[in-house]
């Protein structure tokens, strides 16, 4: 969950991609003012990045926790 605003977007860029080569998936839920198109090209794919305005955060941090996957222990 972010603004969107990397202090250092390449940085961020790079850590995600070594991330999902190692097989993390990257789920992005950004605020209005957030960069839409870095939010997307940071996530996963198209399906995992989406914008939410700032009173719908609550409902869609719990649709983005629906998408995790569930370990049994």
């Amino acid at each position: 969950v972010t603004d969107g605003w990397a202090n250092d977007p390449r940085d961020t860029q790079n850590r995600g991609d070594i991330a999902k080569s190692e097989g993390i998936e990257i789920i992005t839920l950004g605020t209005p003012d957030a960069l839409e198109e870095f939010l997307q090209q940071l996530a996963s794919s198209d399906q995992l990045s989406s914008i939410v305005k700032d009173e719908q955060l609550q409902i869609g941090m719990t649709e983005v926790a629906g998408l995790l996957p569930c370990h049994e222990h």
